[in-house]
């Protein structure tokens, strides 16, 4: 540690005052340091000690420099290392004489391959505990920042789905801390909110990204065909029935993950059959007798109410309880409204690009979109902006391009939102020579909106 040259000068001389080093006063910096340092020669004698050493040991540095440690203390370590020429590092020791209890690093000074001498440093034990008691609550402290970091962080396929609306961050972050899990999941939420997106997330985010993602439409599948649509069939199972047998979805998702969109509309029957998947992991095809057993995990999504199913026995209470492990809500796009222009921008470029053409959306159509219901959701946004680029010929998509259902909203936006509606009808009616189409499109509001408030307000045309 101080096998400098300097050090090795003073080594032989009676006391150590060494004069500097990288331009610092050596004896300075040794003196500042808060543990205690004693340096002895080849001989065992003692050439230094800073005021660490009496701080800590109780012992004035001038009662001890020029003394033979083995007559400060018989068993210091530092003999030990001058002997064996090896560091005795992190030892706790009990000094008799002095009934202290110290942790000591002894280290040899070498000059070439000769021992010239050596250095302790040591601090209280008591002080070793309090750095041992910060050292842990620092470490509680990086662990829960880590967990914290790790449950706020979206794992990358979630990192893809765009928004950035609280609520639909809190549904994000919940897919995203359950995916590795292993769990059923059951999403809920309307019809177009992106419930496969969902599930295709939490597949490809957990151990099971590798194998097959197998989706099936319970609502899409007629209930004849449900059954052997999920656990396949034997030969002979009934008419129609390919020779040799088919095998299921559940058989094709082995090792992989199942999402079942439209859960609330599986018949009864099928519902029994699924809950004995869900708990023992087995099943017998249509007009089989061979139980199967399959590793799968199942991710549900309905955007009906399963609870009140249940009361109307339309749903199996046991299976309700086995889907809904983890239940993830995704908001309806109205109630995200921050995320409305970001989803619509993306849908522009994904379809500008699609089509060949340079568009972007003018303020008004962004206007129109915030304020839209949106009763269809993403899937819907999505539509209509394909809708509007299709028929747009001009660098900028307007309200005329877009699908008529946006005009269906009584409200009007336009104009100073100070004046009241009235008002506003009569100034776009002004501001279009009474041009009532160029009003409308102004205003935009539908024709029969537009005739509705005229009547209201019994505005003369």
């Amino acid at each position: 540690m101080f096998n400098n040259e300097t050090l090795q000068e003073f080594l032989g001389s009676e006391k150590f005052e060494p004069e500097s080093i990288h331009d610092f006063p050596l004896a300075q910096v040794l003196s500042s340091i808060h543990d205690g340092i004693v340096v002895v020669n080849e001989q065992g004698v003692i050439v230094y000690a800073n005021p660490s050493y009496t701080r800590i040991l109780n012992v004035p540095v001038d009662r001890v420099i020029g003394k033979k440690m083995k007559d400060v203390e018989h068993d210091a370590r530092i003999l030990t290392v001058l002997k064996t020429g090896k560091a005795i590092l992190q030892e706790p020791i009990y000094l008799d004489s002095l009934q202290a209890e110290v942790v000591v690093d002894s280290t040899p000074l070498y000059k070439g391959n000769k021992i010239i001498g050596g250095v302790t440093v040591f601090k209280k034990m008591g002080e070793v505990i309090d750095y041992y008691n910060a050292l842990t609550k620092l470490n509680e402290i990086k662990k829960k920042k880590k967990l914290k970091k790790n449950k706020d962080e979206l794992k990358d396929p979630f990192k893809n789905i765009i928004g950035s609306d609280p609520l639909f961050k809190k549904s994000l972050q919940k897919a995203s801390a359950v995916a590795l899990s292993g769990a059923s999941i059951l999403l809920s939420g309307e019809s177009g909110v992106g419930k496969e997106v969902f599930a295709n997330a939490i597949h490809k985010s957990s151990d099971r990204q590798n194998n097959a993602f197998v989706k099936i439409n319970c609502s899409a599948i007629p209930e004849s065909l449900l059954e052997s649509e999920l656990f396949g069939y034997e030969e002979g199972a009934f008419t129609g029935a390919k020779k040799g047998g088919k095998i299921g979805k559940f058989e094709q998702a082995n090792g992989g993950t199942v999402f079942l969109d439209e859960i609330g509309d599986m018949p009864i029957q099928v519902q029994a059959k699924l809950l004995r998947v869900l708990q023992e992991k087995e099943f017998e095809r249509v007009g089989g007798l061979q139980t199967i057993n399959v590793d799968i995990r199942i991710i549900a999504a309905t955007n009906q109410n399963l609870e009140a199913m249940i009361e109307n026995k339309q749903f199996r209470e046991d299976l309700y309880y086995r889907l809904n492990v983890v239940q993830i809500r995704i908001p309806a796009l109205r109630e995200r409204p921050l995320d409305i222009e970001l989803i619509a921008k993306h849908f522009t470029s994904q379809f500008t690009n699609l089509y060949n053409k340079k568009l972007i959306l003018s303020s008004e159509v962004v206007q129109r979109l915030k304020h839209y219901d949106w009763p269809g959701n993403v899937r819907q946004l999505a539509n209509f902006i394909e809708h509007g680029i299709i028929l747009c010929d001009e660098p900028i998509i307007q309200t005329k391009h877009l699908p008529e259902q946006i005009f269906e909203i009584d409200y009007i936006h336009e104009y100073d939102s100070n004046d009241n509606e009235e008002l506003r009808i009569i100034k776009a009616l002004k501001a279009s020579k009474y041009n009532r189409t160029k009003a409308m499109e102004d205003l935009g509001i539908s024709r029969r909106t537009f005739y509705k408030k005229i009547k209201k307000y019994n505005i003369e045309l």
